[in-house]
């Protein structure tokens, strides 16, 4: 999926969850959606063009002879691992360490939006073996049509959560 996709989707699952969450007091809804699409780009540094390449110059990429794109960066493991190297940087800089969840949720996301490609995700690396539902290519008319319906979903709640649209 681009990156666009990621971002949406990371941000609809952070509204769903995060507001069910304790630490919700302590992470405003635009921070945590902010954390969130940050956390939903991060495994795709495996690909030397993914977006989160292109725009930090490659600072962060992993991509090169050792590793594969959809790799250990596409895993659960490879999510609680970066998780916790993002959660050391919280604690060194004196950050909210509350940003962790979001981060973690925008990181689950992009592993859950890739399952729905050709492709599959390796959810149990070191496993080679990808699942996936595998009906949605990466840029295809599909891909459009599900932003489309994402950006929708979210411009939705983010009214509702204003209060322009009441529900009930």
């Amino acid at each position: 999926m681009i990156y666009t996709t990621h971002i949406l989707f990371a941000s609809i699952l952070t509204l769903l969850i995060i507001g069910k969450l304790p630490i919700s007091p302590s992470v405003e809804p635009l921070q945590a959606i902010f954390i969130a699409s940050l956390g939903s780009l991060i495994p795709d540094v495996d690909h030397p063009s993914s977006y989160i390449n292109k725009k930090f110059w490659r600072l962060f990429s992993l991509s090169g002879g050792f590793n594969s794109h959809r790799g250990w960066t596409h895993s659960f493991l490879g999510g609680v691992m970066i998780t916790a190297i993002f959660l050391t940087y919280l604690i060194y800089t004196k950050g909210k360490v509350h940003f962790i969840v979001p981060f973690f949720i925008g990181y689950c996301s992009h592993l859950l939006i890739d399952s729905l490609n050709p492709s599959g995700v390796a959810w149990f690396w070191p496993s080679k073996r990808r699942i996936g539902i595998r009906f949605i290519k990466t840029g295809s008319f599909e891909e459009s049509m599900l932003q489309i319906f994402l950006t929708i979903v979210l411009f939705t709640m983010l009214l509702i959560d204003v209060g322009l649209i009441k529900v009930g």
